[in-house]
């Protein structure tokens, strides 16, 4: 899986650590704190994996801290 999300959230746009940083901006439309308040329930992606790839190739080179 790190060759496919690269630290980045496929959700949030967030890199992976013990306790992640939220993304200032929203990166996918209507995902945002405000939009989707944090919650402990899981729950499925509805994104493809070639989304996925994609939304992590355009976003891996800014650190998790910036985006």
């Amino acid at each position: 899986m790190d060759d496919l999300l690269l630290n980045v959230c496929p959700n949030c746009g967030g890199g992976f650590t013990p306790r992640p940083i939220r993304p200032a901006r929203m990166w996918r439309e209507g995902l945002s704190l405000e939009r989707q308040p944090a919650s402990d329930v899981r729950r499925g992606l509805s994104f493809s994996i070639s989304e996925i790839k994609d939304f992590a190739e355009r976003l891996k080179d800014i650190p998790p801290a910036n985006r």
